[in-house]
C-alpha cells in the first residue's frame, strides 16, 4: 500500500510544469472561477495596479529629495531648505498611506480570489457524491489540504505576484536608464530617537493584530477539521446522500472563516502604515539632522558643489535599481511556490471534471477500474420474468425494488478480486430482508454496490441483470452516522431560545436549566440535516430567516408560520423532527413543548419586525459596507460560546443512531437498507425503532450479527467465506477476504427465518 501510495506521488510530481501548459491550465481555472463575478476582481486588480504605479512614481519624487536637499545644504539656501522639508513630509505621509491602501486593496483582491476559487471548487466536489469519488476512487492525496491551505496560499501569491510582475520589468529599465545618465550620511540620534517612539506604538499595535491573525489561523483550522472529517466520513454521507447538508455546512464555516480573513486584513495595514512611516521618516530625518548642524554653524562655510547633488542622485537611482532587482529575484521563489501549489488545485480540478462525466460513483469506478470485468448499470427495466404484471395499474404490496441476476461483487479498484461471487436475489418491499455473515465477508461491500458507491460486476458466462425500480424511495444508513460538527452549524440556530439563555455568553451546557433546551433545538437541527436537504436562500447564515419561496429581497409577504424557514428549514420541519426525537427518547416531551414555543415566538417576532422594515437596499448597502471595513474587537462572533467538540462528545454512539433512525422515519422511504444500525442499542430501543420503521410501511434490509435483529424479518441472505482449499485464489486484503475471479461456487445462500 505504501508502495502504490508512493507511486501515485510520484506520478503526480512528473506532471508538474511551470511552462506555458501550466499557465493556461492555472489562467483557465482563476477565469473559471470569477466567470460569473468577474467585476469585482477586475476593479480590485485595476485598484491595485493604480496604487502601485502611484506608489512607484511617489517613491521616485522621494528619491529626488535628496539631492534637493544636498542643493539646499551645498547652496546654503534656507528658503529652499525649509521648503524641501515641507515637501519631504508631504511626500512620507503620502507614501505611507499608499502602502497602507495597496496592502488593503492586495488583501481583499486575495479574499476575492479565495472566495470565488473555493466555491467554484466546493460547487463541483459535492453534486453526485463526487466527493466519495475524489476521496476513495482518485489517486491523489488530502484534498481537504487543498480545499483550505493550498487555495489560501494561491490567492494571497497571486495578489502579491501579479502587481510586481507587471511593474517591476518597467521599473528596472527606467532606473537603468538614469544610472547610466547620471554618474549620503546619517545622524545615529535622530536614528535612535526614532527608534524608541515607534517601537512603543508598534508594539501596541502588534497586540491588536496579532490576536485577528490569531483567529484567523484558528477558524482556518476548523474550516480543514471540516474538510478532514467530511473526507472520513465520505462514505457514511455518500450512503445518506448529503451533498447538499454538508455543502450548507462547509458554506457556514468558510463565511466564518471569510469574516476572521477580512478582520485581519483591515486591520494589518494599520500596522503597515506606522512601520512604514518609520521607515521612510528615517531617511528624511536623517537629513533634517544635518540641516539642523549645519545652519548651526558647525560646519562653516561651505561652497555648492554640483558633484555631491550627482552622488546622491546616482546613489538613489542604483539602490533603487538593486532592490527591483532583488524583487524579481524573490518573486522566483514566490513563482515556484504558486507553481508546486497551483499544480494540487489544478489536479483537484482536472478529477472533478473527470466525475462530471458520472452520475454515480460506481460508474466512475467502472469506467476506470472494471477493464478486464464487465460491470452491471443498474436500470429501471424489470426483467422479463416479472414484465407479465407490467399492465396492471395497481402497485403490489409485495413489489420487486430490487433485481440482481448473477452479479459478482468485487473491490472497484481491482476487480479481480472478488467478496460475493454469482448472487442473485430478489428484494421486495414487505418482506424485511437480514444479511449475515463473517466480518469482511462482503456485506457493507454489497450494500455499497447497492447505494451505487462501487461498480456491480457480471458473473463470468452468465446473464447477468441489475434491476432497481425507480418509483420506490430508498435510503441507506451507514455504520457510523455522519454528525457534523457545532461549528458548522449556523451561528443563530440558538437566538430561537435567547430568552433562557445566560447572559454574557456564558456556555448553555454549563447550565442544566438551558443544556435540555439547546441540545433538542440542536438535536432537531440534526435531525433535519440528515433527513432532507437546506433551502438555499440568499443569505443563509446572515439573516437566516426567508420564506420558504426562494427570493432576493428581504421583505415577507403573507404566510404562515408553517412556511417561514430558519436556518434552512421550514418550522413545520421543526415540529415533526421534534415529534420524531421525543418519540425515539432522545428528548422528553416537556422540552419540545417549551423549544417549540420558543421558536414559535421568535419566528413570529422576526416576521412582524421584517414586514414593517423599509428601506431594506440602503440598510443591506450599509450592512455589506461595514461588514466589509470591519475592524471589530470580537473578529468572530461565537454567539454562545460554543466550542467545537462540546456535543459530539455529548452523544453517545447509541443516541446518535437513534437519531438517524429518527431521520429515517421522517424521510420515510419505501425501502432502508441498514448496515450495523442498532448495534449500539439496547433490545428494547431495537424493538422501538423497528416498530417505529414498520408502522411508517417502511421495509428494512439490514446488516447484523446480533440474534435479536432476526426477530424483525423474513428471510435470510447468508454469506459464506470462500474456501480455503484453493490458497492461490484467496487474498487478504485491509482485512477483507478476495478471491479471484476464476473462482466459480457462490459463497451465499438464502435461508427462510
Amino acid at each position: 500500500m505504501k508502495l502504490h501510495m508512493n507511486r501515485k506521488l510520484d506520478n503526480e510530481r512528473r506532471r508538474i510544469s511551470s511552462g506555458f501548459r501550466f499557465s493556461w491550465a492555472f489562467l483557465k481555472l482563476v477565469g473559471g472561477a470569477h466567470r460569473n463575478s468577474w467585476l469585482s476582481p477586475i476593479s480590485l486588480l485595476i485598484f491595485l495596479l493604480a496604487t502601485s504605479g502611484l506608489y512607484e512614481y511617489v517613491a521616485y519624487q522621494i528619491g529626488l529629495v535628496a539631492s534637493q536637499f544636498f542643493g539646499a545644504l551645498t547652496t546654503q539656501s534656507y528658503h529652499r531648505f525649509i521648503w524641501t522639508v515641507r515637501l519631504s513630509v508631504v511626500y512620507v505621509f503620502g507614501i505611507s498611506t499608499i502602502i497602507a491602501v495597496r496592502s488593503l486593496v492586495s488583501g481583499h483582491l486575495a479574499l476575492c480570489f479565495r472566495e470565488n476559487l473555493t466555491e467554484y471548487l466546493q460547487r463541483r466536489y459535492f453534486v453526485r457524491r463526487n466527493y466519495y469519488t475524489v476521496t476513495n476512487l482518485v489517486e491523489m492525496d488530502n484534498p481537504d489540504q487543498r480545499f483550505t491551505q493550498d487555495v489560501d496560499v494561491t490567492c494571497n501569491l497571486l495578489s502579491e505576484i501579479i502587481p510586481t510582475l507587471l511593474i517591476n520589468p518597467i521599473l528596472v529599465v527606467f532606473y537603468t536608464y538614469k544610472c547610466v545618465e547620471k554618474a549620503g550620511w546619517l545622524g545615529p540620534i535622530s536614528a535612535y530617537v526614532l527608534f524608541v517612539v515607534f517601537a512603543l506604538i508598534t508594539h501596541l499595535l502588534t497586540a491588536w493584530t496579532s490576536t485577528a491573525i490569531y483567529e484567523q489561523e484558528r477558524q482556518e483550522g476548523n474550516f480543514r477539521f471540516l474538510h478532514t472529517q467530511f473526507r472520513c466520513d465520505s462514505e457514511s454521507a455518500a450512503f445518506l446522500d448529503l451533498g447538499q447538508s454538508e455543502h450548507c455546512f462547509a458554506k457556514s464555516a468558510f463565511e466564518r472563516l471569510l469574516h476572521a480573513f477580512r478582520v485581519k486584513v483591515n486591520r494589518k495595514p494599520v500596522l503597515l502604515y506606522v512601520t512604514q512611516m518609520s521607515a521612510y521618516t528615517g531617511g528624511v530625518l536623517n537629513y533634517l539632522t544635518i540641516g539642523v548642524v549645519l545652519f548651526g554653524g558647525l560646519f562653516g562655510d561651505m561652497t555648492t558643489s554640483e558633484v555631491a547633488v550627482l552622488i546622491s542622485e546616482t546613489s538613489f537611482f542604483l539602490l533603487y535599481l538593486i532592490n527591483k532587482l532583488t524583487t524579481l529575484i524573490d518573486l522566483a521563489n514566490n513563482i515556484a511556490q504558486l507553481v508546486g501549489v497551483g499544480h494540487r488545485l489544478l489536479m483537484l480540478h482536472l478529477h472533478l471534471l473527470e466525475t462530471a462525466g458520472h452520475t454515480t460513483p460506481g460508474s466512475y469506478a467502472a469506467r476506470h477500474f472494471a477493464t478486464g470485468a464487465r460491470s452491471i448499470v443498474p436500470t429501471a427495466i424489470k426483467p422479463s420474468s416479472t414484465c407479465g404484471t407490467r399492465s396492471s395499474p395497481e402497485r403490489s404490496p409485495h413489489e420487486i425494488a430490487v433485481t440482481l441476476q448473477h452479479i459478482s461483487v468485487g473491490l472497484p479498484t481491482n476487480p479481480d478480486l472478488i467478496l460475493i461471487h454469482d448472487l442473485s436475489i430478489d428484494i421486495r418491499l414487505a418482506e424485511p430482508l437480514l444479511i449475515t455473515g463473517p466480518s469482511g465477508v462482503g456485506k457493507t461491500a454489497l450494500l455499497r454496490v447497492l447505494a451505487d458507491l462501487w461498480p456491480a460486476l457480471a458473473t463470468p458466462y452468465q446473464s447477468a441483470y441489475f434491476y432497481r425500480s425507480a418509483e420506490i424511495r430508498t435510503m441507506f444508513v451507514p455504520q457510523k452516522p455522519s454528525v457534523p460538527s457545532t461549528f458548522a452549524c449556523p451561528s443563530r440556530l440558538f437566538r430561537v431560545l435567547e430568552e433562557h439563555l445566560t447572559p454574557n455568553g456564558r456556555n448553555p451546557l454549563c447550565s442544566s436549566e438551558t443544556d435540555e433546551r439547546c441540545r433538542a433545538l440542536h438535536l432537531t437541527y440534526l435531525l433535519l440535516s440528515v433527513a432532507e436537504s437546506p433551502v438555499l436562500s440568499s443569505g443563509w447564515n446572515v439573516s437566516s430567516l426567508s420564506p420558504a419561496t426562494t427570493t432576493t429581497t428581504d421583505s415577507l409577504v403573507e404566510t404562515s408560520l408553517d412556511h417561514v424557514l430558519w436556518c434552512g428549514y421550514s418550522l413545520h420541519a421543526y415540529r415533526e423532527a421534534m415529534k420524531l426525537l421525543c418519540e425515539f427518547r432522545l428528548i422528553p416531551a416537556e422540552v419540545v413543548t417549551s423549544v417549540r414555543t420558543s421558536l414559535e415566538r421568535y419566528l413570529a417576532r422576526r416576521v412582524n419586525e421584517l414586514s414593517e422594515q423599509s428601506g431594506s437596499l440602503l440598510t443591506d448597502t450599509m450592512h455589506g459596507i461595514r461588514d466589509l471595513l470591519r475592524f471589530g474587537c470580537q473578529p468572530v462572533i461565537s454567539d454562545f460560546a460554543l466550542a467545537a467538540d462540546e456535543w459530539r462528545s455529548c452523544y453517545s454512539p447509541g443516541e446518535l443512531q437513534r437519531l438517524v433512525l429518527a431521520a429515517v422515519c421522517y424521510r420515510r422511504p419505501q425501502l432502508v437498507f441498514l448496515d450495523e444500525s442498532t448495534s449500539q442499542l439496547s433490545e428494547t430501543d431495537e424493538f422501538q425503532a423497528y416498530q417505529s420503521l414498520t408502522t411508517r410501511g417502511v421495509t428494512p434490509v439490514t446488516v447484523g450479527h446480533r440474534p435479536s435483529v432476526r426477530n424483525y424479518h423474513g428471510r435470510e441472505l447468508r454469506l459464506t467465506s470462500f474456501s480455503y482449499s484453493s490458497r492461490s485464489s484467496v487474498t487478504e486484503r485491509d482485512d477483507v477476504l478476495t478471491v479471484n475471479r476464476t473462482n466459480t461456487k457462490p459463497n451465499w445462500s438464502i435461508h427462510s427465518i
